[in-house]
């Protein structure tokens, strides 16, 4: 965990991307499949993680090195022990937050309510937590590099809140609009009843995910009781909003849950503009490109799946022809009005990917 820590904070991601790719590989793709087809049944499983965390241990170990000589100092541990505790604090009251929902589902509505409530939050849930994962791996030690130069880590964070912008809106909007086949083809026959949560909880897939950025602030600056306090009255958000929304099926609980995340995301915003410097104006016209983008993209989208619809064209390939006309046209609209669908932050973003990515010669060219 130290090795990994500190080629986080030297922003090493490509090799631990790397690292991670092939200690997957030798565990999962080479050893476990080994093991089974000597017989180990289930312990091949076992197998293959313990072979992937360990090899990934060692090339972290000897890839990263640092001093291994135990040292015992009052006030390192002190202070760690106070950033541990908010830290622990806000982690606790996170895993609380993520189950209360099914609790109450479970507790009010049934086994069959929590059965359709639970695989049409996972499908909301798993990309919005990939991506908040990866942006708070790359954002954290970023931040904190910058942590006592407000000028530095309020671009660093306004930049990533358009980035998610422009990612999550549109796609939350698609997501609504495909739900039926999405259900279908993923779950397949008899999980109807999942989709109007699914859809539900798509419009709140931003709160789900820009929040993490708010977190990797709060971690980066030390304010971790802050954040803490903030989780715990989100839990109770969840809990409250699960209960009441429970009278109304698992489309109130649906609902209810994405009103304790909008809660969420306001309290952390608040948290990240108050340590950044940023007003709540400029916060809010960052996300203006990412609203016109998903809006402009919604319609088109809309009008396509109808008239596919309308066509009677199976559910697979009527997701596969969405996701191209979606990204196609999303990459189209901000490559031909990028002021408008971008902004001046989209831009930046765009400009520093370009410098790292040189395939993009034409979306580099649209943003000078």
């Amino acid at each position: 965990m130290v090795s990994l820590a500190a080629a986080q904070r030297a922003l090493r991601f490509r090799w631990l991307a790397l690292v991670d790719a092939c200690a997957f590989a030798a565990g999962y793709v080479v050893a476990g499949p080994i093991l089974a087809w000597l017989g180990f049944g289930i312990w091949a499983l076992v197998g293959a993680l313990l072979i992937q965390q360990f090899l990934r241990m060692i090339v972290l170990l000897v890839g990263q090195r640092h001093p291994m000589r135990p040292l015992l100092e009052r006030r390192a541990i002190a202070e760690l022990l106070y950033f541990g505790s908010g830290f622990t604090i806000a982690r606790v009251c996170n895993y609380l937050a993520t189950q209360a929902d099914r609790l109450v589902v479970g507790r009010w509505l049934g086994a069959d309510a929590l059965g359709l409530y639970g695989l049409s939050s996972q499908l909301m849930t798993t990309p919005a937590v990939i991506v908040g994962q990866v942006l708070d791996r790359v954002l954290f030690p970023t931040m904190a590099l910058v942590q006592e130069q407000p000028a530095r880590l309020a671009r660093a964070y306004r930049s990533a809140v358009a980035g998610c912008a422009l990612l999550v809106l549109p796609a939350s909007v698609v997501v609504a609009i495909v739900a039926p086949e999405l259900v279908l083809v993923i779950l397949g026959k008899g999980w109807q009843g999942a989709v109007a949560p699914l859809q539900i909880l798509a419009f709140s897939m931003l709160f789900r995910t820009s929040y993490k950025l708010s977190d990797s602030v709060s971690r980066a600056t030390g304010t971790v009781y802050a954040r803490a306090w903030r989780q715990a009255v989100f839990t109770i958000g969840v809990f409250v909003g699960s209960l009441i929304g429970q009278l109304w099926g698992v489309e109130g609980v649906a609902f209810g849950v994405g009103a304790a995340f909008g809660i969420n995301f306001f309290l952390m915003a608040q948290l990240s503009l108050r340590v950044t410097g940023m007003t709540w104006a400029d916060f809010f016209l960052v996300h203006l490109p990412g609203l016109a983008l998903a809006c402009v993209v919604g319609a088109g989208v809309w009008a396509f799946v109808e008239w596919l619809r309308d066509l009677q064209l199976s559910p697979l390939p009527l997701l596969i022809d969405t996701a191209l006309l979606a990204s196609a046209g999303g990459l189209l609209l901000c490559w031909l009005l990028p002021s408008l669908f971008l902004g001046r932050d989209g831009k930046s973003l765009l400009r520093l990917l370009a410098a790292v990515t040189p395939a993009w010669p034409r979306m580099k060219q649209a943003t000078d």
